[in-house]
């Protein structure tokens, strides 16, 4: 696997939870959503750096499947802090956008991979 480092999808997410941790940086309520969603999109860039340790295709589409995951948790928490009046709507849709550009990164990274499933085959 090559470096994570060196991966779009990588340089996106990264680029995102920064975003995101400045963004709330001020937000003294709702320690454990904030929590939450910095470390969903977080998360997606450790289990990329963890997929390249791996050589077993298994572990890798298990990996980028994770991924796939918390970028759906990350938008379901962007959505939540704009309906609570944290995230306006510009914001909130330059979030929404980043994390569906990054699940759709993760989509076809996981069918350069073999992998088939009838639920991606619209998504990206």
């Amino acid at each position: 696997m090559q470096n994570f480092q060196g991966l779009e999808v990588y340089k996106l997410s990264k680029r995102l939870v920064v975003d995101v941790i400045k963004e709330l940086e001020d937000v003294k309520s709702y320690f454990r959503l904030k929590e939450q969603l910095i470390s969903a999109i977080n998360s997606i860039c450790s289990n990329l750096g963890e997929m390249s340790a791996f050589d077993s295709p298994g572990t890798i589409k298990q990996k980028i499947q994770t991924c796939i995951g918390e970028a759906n948790e990350a938008e379901h928490d962007i959505d939540v802090f704009h309906e609570i009046g944290i995230f306006d709507l510009v914001k909130h849709r330059d979030f929404i956008e980043r994390i569906r550009i990054i699940r759709k990164m993760l989509i076809n990274l996981l069918k350069k991979t073999g992998w088939k499933s009838k639920r991606y085959q619209n998504k990206s």
